[in-house]
């Protein structure tokens, strides 16, 4: 018992005597070897025995010496420079057939909307896109990949993938997972740098029985199969059983437009200012409030799962999960009512939309239904289900999406009763996903039962149907509301605003016709009276010389020209009134400075 402690034995010595124990290992066969003579056979047994005791000292000894290490860094290296062009070329490939902001698009939007060379993405690559959702890390940046919590990159689907994604994903994650090397010594960092070299391996894994076969039946383009009059001229594996079928499904050759470079989303971050302190407030609260929910969270599951770090990394996806589907949920929610409120809704797309959303609720709820230890698989029978081993937070949280799950099913077929549309898909995927729910909300009611006072709490308030209607035609209201203040402001309201004018009114006020002591331009040259005491007529009548109705003589312009005119009051030199000698006052009859009326 205890600690052994590894030998100081030379490199040399150690890879030597390590060769040569594998070697005899593998002639006896196994620590079970058969022999006709009993006593010979008991004799190979304890000889393979001590065979494995020595291969863990030498082995342990040899894995610690310098020379060692540096093997296996440099082989490491050789490999790595050995495909790393290879690995570039496959991650452009793909890159060409993924949308930048590809988490945030839907298959149906994915699918119908066209590419920027004018296509359309396969049915089949953005179903791989949404299943296969590691894939989506490509656009990523890998400095936002660093700092994730290792649940969410274990909740990620990495089985079935080809070589060339399983490349690109090498490609993309490589500078990060030497990151994670560098600091395992932490607990979280280990468990991401255990996922990231679990991809590596399967990757080498699969690239080297891919090398084997095209060694042995050709590369690409030169790769006979065999056939029944030529069973030895090719390769005899049918099918993708084939690696090299297998690699082509699906087909990355092709181009569809996207950009093969280092793109990803933008994340729009508002820097707040000593002018935005209530903005920053709301922002530290809120991430202050994430950050208390996950430690509560994590404390919360290691006391059920007794500090297992296993069950309590899969716990903490599972919530994840669930709170990405309430999420989801509502969010589509949200936009297909908003399309709904502002016309914009088609409904070939509607219903396209509401069958994709059915098929990825059901992936969601069969793995809720999974982790309760629920039998899926076969004839219905509660005697093989597994005992539940969730706790009460994941229980809690999974009732809530069952309870918006049934909301988002009501919503889906009362919006197809408005449409009037019959859609067997729609109405097959609904009854199943009742069902499903069903068994679902009845194993959560058992667990909640075994577990005991009190019960779950609520994590949130939920955003059903009639919550969200309500809020998007609130905020439709007041857009619109908005929108018809700004566009029916007068000028009068703008005039309201401004600074109080002179008692005679300055240019803009005649132009304006708000002047108090004469008639506006705009009235004089319409032929309008003016609205002060003793008006004139129109600017034509005046230019022709004919008589005014002002007070008490002849308003010839050209006479007021050449100093002539005999206006209420005395003469009235156009000359002498730009040269401010006017002594009128604010009156009908009197004179004013022309200057003064334009300031």
């Amino acid at each position: 018992a205890g600690i052994q402690i590894a030998e100081d034995i030379p490199y040399e010595e150690a890879k030597s005597r390590v060769n040569e124990i594998a070697k005899r290992m593998n002639e006896i066969g196994s620590s079970d070897v058969t022999h006709p003579d009993p006593a010979t056979q008991a004799r190979l047994r304890e000889e393979y025995f001590k065979l494995e005791q020595d291969m863990e000292r030498f082995s342990t000894a040899l894995m610690l010496t310098d020379e060692y290490i540096k093997e296996q860094e440099d082989a490491e290296r050789r490999w790595e420079e050995a495909n790393v062009e290879e690995n570039i070329v496959a991650l452009k490939q793909i890159r060409r057939h993924m949308p930048v902001n590809v988490k945030n698009m839907t298959k149906t939007e994915m699918m119908t909307e066209p590419t920027p060379n004018g296509l359309i993405l396969p049915a089949k690559i953005v179903k791989r896109f949404k299943n296969s959702n590691v894939l989506m890390l490509l656009r990523v940046d890998p400095k936002s990949i660093a700092p994730q919590h290792p649940s969410t990159l274990s909740n990620l689907r990495v089985t079935g993938l080809t070589l060339t994604e399983r490349r690109a994903l090498h490609a993309h994650l490589k500078d990060v997972g030497e990151q994670w090397k560098k600091k395992k010594e932490e607990k979280l960092t280990e468990q991401k740098w255990t996922w990231f070299k679990s991809l590596r391996d399967k990757f080498k894994s699969d690239l080297a029985m891919y090398n084997i076969h095209v060694e042995k039946f050709g590369p690409p383009g030169n790769h006979p199969y065999a056939t029944r009059s030529d069973p030895d001229g090719g390769c005899h594996l049918i099918g993708k059983q084939c690696p090299l079928k297998a690699n082509m499904d699906p087909d990355y050759t092709g181009d569809y437009g996207y950009t093969e470079e280092a793109e990803y989303p933008v994340v729009s971050v508002q820097k707040a200012d000593a002018e935005d302190s209530g903005a920053k407030a709301i922002q530290e609260a809120k991430e202050l409030a994430k950050a208390k929910l996950a430690n509560a969270r994590a404390e919360t599951l290691k006391k059920h799962y007794k500090g297992k770090v296993r069950d309590v990394a899969l716990a903490n996806g599972a919530c994840e999960s669930i709170d990405e589907t309430i999420d989801n949920l509502e969010s589509m929610q949200t936009g297909w009512i908003e399309a709904i409120v502002d016309g914009s809704a088609v409904q070939k797309k509607e219903i396209t939309a509401f069958g994709d959303a059915l098929k990825d609720l059901r992936m969601s709820i069969l793995a809720f239904m999974e982790r309760t230890g629920m039998q899926l698989s076969g004839k219905k029978d509660a005697s093989k289900d597994k005992p539940d081993t969730r706790s009460k937070l994941e229980v809690g949280l999974c009732c809530e999406a069952v309870e918006l799950s049934y909301d988002f099913l009501t919503g889906i077929e009362d919006r197809m009763k408005e449409l009037g549309a019959k859609d067997g898909r729609i109405r097959s995927g609904v009854k199943q996903l009742r069902e499903l729910l069903k068994d679902l909300e009845e194993r959560n009611t058992q667990t909640v039962g075994k577990l005991g006072p009190p019960k779950p709490a609520p994590s949130r308030k939920l955003k059903k149907i009639a919550f969200i209607k309500e809020e998007v035609e609130k905020k439709a209201k007041a857009a619109k509301a908005a929108a018809e203040a700004e566009a029916g402001t007068t000028e009068e309201e703008y005039s309201a605003e401004a600074p109080p004018r002179p008692p005679m009114g300055g240019l803009m006020a005649e132009i304006g016709n708000r002047g108090r002591g004469r008639g506006g331009l705009l009235s004089a040259i319409a032929g309008r009276k003016g609205r002060g005491g003793g008006g004139r007529d129109d600017l034509m009548s005046a230019i022709a010389g004919r008589k005014g109705r002002g007070g008490g003589g002849r308003n010839d312009m050209l006479s007021a020209i050449a100093g002539r005119g005999r206006g209420g009051g005395g003469r009235n030199d156009l000359m002498s009134a730009i040269a401010g000698r006017g002594r009128g006052r604010d009156s009908g009859g009197g004179r004013n400075d022309l200057m003064s009326a334009i300031a």
